[in-house]
């Protein structure tokens, strides 16, 4: 596990996002969905997505929107949490979108990406969220 995803010595489960080159917040609370089962499910069965809210796929180079009921932004980024793609507004219902060479993807809701002035090229941090 990647020290982004391992802090204080004990693993973390939700997440502040932050991109470091804009000094903007992606989500104030990202979940962490490790697990085969976890990723799988990801947001189906949600019928929206709050701002400051998101969902961390670990490992994963591409999603789908199949089931789902909203649209969605997704950013993609490697093992060093450099971003090296985004999809923004992805509507439900869509084929994959993904980032090749990609660590993890983060669901976010749409409009994120434009208003956080994401980039492809941006450095993320990931530090546990607030309570």
């Amino acid at each position: 596990m990647s020290p982004a995803f391992f802090v204080c010595g004990m693993t973390q489960t939700t997440f502040r996002i932050i991109n470091q080159r804009r000094g903007t917040v992606l989500a104030e609370r990202a979940t962490l969905a490790a697990s085969f089962v976890a990723r799988t499910v990801g947001l189906l069965g949600v019928s929206s997505l709050a701002r400051g809210r998101g969902i961390i796929l670990r490992p994963c180079a591409s999603v789908h929107t199949y089931g789902m009921r909203f649209a969605i932004d997704v950013v993609f980024a490697d093992s060093t949490d450099t971003v090296i793609g985004l999809h923004a507004d992805v509507a439900p219902w869509r084929d994959g979108v993904g980032a090749h060479g990609a660590a993890y993807a983060i669901e976010l809701p749409a409009g994120t990406i434009v208003a956080t002035g994401t980039e492809v090229g941006d450095t993320l941090q990931m530090a546990p969220a607030n309570s």
